[in-house]
């Protein structure tokens, strides 16, 4: 057996000591990342995010309107939006904006689930909040600066609509109203419609439903 001297016994006991460092940093692994549920996540005070306040979608999607929009015209799953938004993780951290910027106009049926579902109704003008769920967002993936299993809040303002919108109102029956005709013609009556809108809102080419009941006009 050959004896090492003092300073050969220190060297091999730095490369073992360095070998068992090496090894346990290999054995251990850090924790996967896991969804996590809206109600137990811990939001950035900045976001103001108030749950219990916010309506809950059947896709886990909560939903607010910081603005009510005005006119009829309101999104449809067919529609093309056009908006300005802001989108942040749950730290307050902004990863994407397009606000003092241009206008994002693109069909909803193109964009992640979470807003395909929560901005269906909003009105032209309008301003509605989301919080997103990570499987309603980018999922275990991520995209870009959003990690794996990222909830997601956005603030959403609506300028326009193209495509599909939907709305009622009132109108006065004309003489083809169909067979409910008793009430005559010039009584106001509630129909259902859809059509199509311009960028602004305004319905273009819309074709009236079933008359839903009819009002007698003023002075009947």
């Amino acid at each position: 057996m050959i004896e090492m001297g003092v300073s050969q016994r220190r060297r091999v006991q730095t490369v073992l000591l360095l070998a068992v460092v090496m090894m346990s940093c290999s054995d251990s692994s850090s924790p996967a990342a896991k969804e996590v549920p809206l109600e137990t996540q811990t939001f950035a005070a900045s976001l103001a995010i108030d749950l219990s306040s916010m309506t809950k979608l059947p896709t886990g999607v909560y939903i607010k309107d910081l603005k009510a929009g005005s006119g009829t015209a309101a999104v449809l799953s067919t529609s093309t939006i056009l908006a300005f938004y802001t989108g942040w993780l749950a730290n307050g951290t902004v990863f994407d904006s397009n606000v003092g910027s241009t206008v994002l106009t693109i069909p909803l049926s193109n964009l992640i689930a979470g807003w395909k579902s929560g901005l269906l109704g909003l009105k032209v003008g309008g301003k509605r909040r989301l919080v997103i769920p990570s499987s309603q967002g980018y999922g275990a993936a991520g995209s870009g600066p959003i990690p794996g299993y990222a909830n997601l809040v956005f603030d959403v303002e609506l300028t326009g609509i193209r495509g599909g919108v939907r709305g009622s109102g009132l109108r006065q029956r004309g003489a083809g109203d169909g067979a409910d005709g008793a009430d005559g013609a010039g009584a106001m009556v509630a129909v259902a419609w859809a059509g199509g809108a311009d960028t602004d809102g305004r319905v273009r080419a819309a074709r009236a439903g079933a008359v839903r009941r009819a009002i007698p006009a003023r002075g009947r």
